[in-house]
């Protein structure tokens, strides 16, 4: 559990006005991460862990969110641009913690407030509020919705007309709403039954001047947090509204946030009841003037961030000291690489192998992608030779168009390449001439999710004991694999039987050491 600050309590309007007032600090932690804290009614921490890519899962425009530990996966609800007229049904989509869907539900009703969903832990049952006065319930089966179930309940008693926001308290059932409109929490207890026979009690939030979105119950401290739109604030209220903390979002650049949730961290080696505050940000507004959800998602993205609330753990004192050499500005090659992310050094050619896993992306409209993705050059960082193993034309190799980390296997002259979009190693033969992605390459490969490694990044090879190590961006664990046995999981391309394929191809198998997280099956080393 979070510990409360003892600073003195007070509205959001008085924490929003202190905030401005005091400013904003900077912390830079020891990952890519940035941390910020603000006062008013008690400073907090907030940590970028992750963005999810939500247009992974085929989401661009994502707006509600929601969370159910049964079936291990988010609930998401896309927003709908002025201009697109919403469909005759809504859809829920059903995405692992990993970022990948793994269904969808089509729920016969057109919701125009897409933020307005949370998942009821103790009846198992997804909540949709339909409008301001009804709540439609959708009962989970198993790990899937069960729309042919569907109830409607008649919350008209909590006179709500702006509705920003739903979330349930998992031991109780509880459900709160907030009412933009009128800037209050309403309160719904359940009967016995689960039953929301109507509102129970109103708190007014005590500001007029700030706009909320989104409400997130944390079962943990009892607290609800909710946002300062403008202010980019996060703030955390006890149930009666009065600020705990403030903890300022500007750093993580959410432009549009919309859906609030508490639940279990993604990182699969934190402890089981360990959470994050996940926030969804629509790219564009929802009431915008975007002509489609395709031209929405091309002018701006949106994406789920994942927040802790807890500083970052500090690194020990360096006991030596190292001193920069030469920096080598990799965007002004050509090809150039904006975004480089693994790297490999070739003995033989005494060269540098670099991989660029962003490269061949296109983010509002804009891309740098010209025929390359892979870089050789020398330790000077003049470019010797380049490649495309992505697999966007022109390519000799379709490999894959994440490369993020690169390794090489001086034994047998293999490529060890990660991917941390499909969670995959690549295991490259690259064929007579010796050079990754040419059109003599083979290849294999493993997913990582068995091992709970959701995110490889980066990657080297282990020549003394035949191994193979993968870093896992998320968890913050390395992964640890033996090359000499091919998992269940695993994939070749050629196929064995095609004549190109060299029988000297290696494969990859699961780690050798276990973490303790009671919902991991990852095996890691600490």
């Amino acid at each position: 559990m979070r510990r409360r600050s003892s600073c003195g309590r007070g509205s959001i309007g008085a924490a929003a006005a202190a905030g401005a007032a005091i400013g904003v600090l900077l912390l830079a932690g020891p990952s890519a991460a940035h941390e910020a804290s603000t006062a008013g009614g008690g400073g907090g921490t907030a940590r970028l862990v992750r963005m999810l890519d939500s247009s992974r899962a085929g989401i661009t425009i994502p707006a509600g969110i929601a969370f159910s530990q049964q079936a291990n996966a988010f609930f998401v609800v896309e927003g709908v641009p002025q201009g697109g007229a919403a469909p005759g049904e809504t859809a829920v989509a059903q995405v692992t913690p990993f970022g990948s869907r793994v269904a969808s539900t089509a729920v016969p009703y057109a919701i125009r407030a897409p933020i307005n969903v949370a998942f009821d832990e103790r009846r198992q049952r997804l909540l949709m509020l339909d409008g301001a006065s009804t709540l439609l319930e959708i009962p989970l089966q198993g790990a899937r919705l069960d729309v042919s179930r569907i109830s409607r309940a008649d919350v008209t008693s909590g006179h709500l007309q702006n509705p920003q926001g739903i979330t349930v308290d998992p031991k109780t059932g509880t459900l709160f709403v907030l009412d933009a409109a009128g800037q209050r929490l309403v309160r719904f207890d359940p009967t016995s039954d689960g039953t929301l026979p109507g509102a129970t009690s109103s708190v007014d939030l005590g500001t007029s001047s700030v706009q909320l979105r989104g409400i997130a119950f944390d079962a943990g401290s009892g607290d609800l947090y909710t946002v300062g739109v403008a202010e980019r604030q996060l703030y955390e209220l006890t149930g009666g509204g009065s600020v705990v903390a403030v903890r300022d979002l500007a750093p993580f650049g959410r432009r549009e946030p919309q859906g609030l949730l508490v639940a279990p961290t993604t990182d699969q080696t934190d402890a089981a009841d360990g959470t994050s505050v996940f926030l969804a940000n629509s790219g564009v507004p929802i009431n915008s003037a975007a002509g489609s959800r395709r031209a929405a998602a091309v002018q701006q993205p949106g994406g789920i961030a994942e927040l802790s609330l807890t500083a970052a753990t500090t690194t020990g004192t360096a006991s030596f000291t190292s001193s920069l050499v030469r920096t080598t500005d990799t965007a002004a090659w050509s090809p150039p690489s904006p975004d480089p992310s693994g790297i490999a050094y070739l003995p033989k050619t005494k060269t540098l192998l670099i991989t660029d896993g962003e490269v061949e992306e296109t983010v509002s409209g804009i891309t740098h992608f010209a025929g390359a993705n892979i870089w050789e050059t020398s330790l000077g960082g003049t470019v010797a030779r380049t490649t495309n193993i992505s697999k966007i034309a022109p390519t000799a190799a379709r490999i894959t168009n994440e490369p993020t980390g690169v390794a090489w296997n001086p034994t047998n002259g293999h490529f060890y390449v990660s991917d941390d979009d499909d969670q995959r190693v690549y295991d490259v033969n690259p064929g007579g001439d010796g050079n990754l992605g040419t059109a003599d390459d083979t290849w294999s490969y493993f997913s990582t999710i068995g091992t709970g490694n959701g995110d490889p990044e980066g990657i080297t090879y282990d020549t003394w004991h035949d191994r193979v190590f993968v870093s896992d961006g998320v968890n913050r664990e390395i992964y640890q694999y033996t090359t000499n046995a091919l998992p269940p999981d695993s994939h070749t391309h050629p196929p064995a039987t095609d004549p190109r394929r060299s029988t000297s191809t290696s494969s990859t198998a699961a780690s050798t050491t276990t973490t303790t997280r009671p919902r991991s099956t990852a095996s890691s080393t600490n």
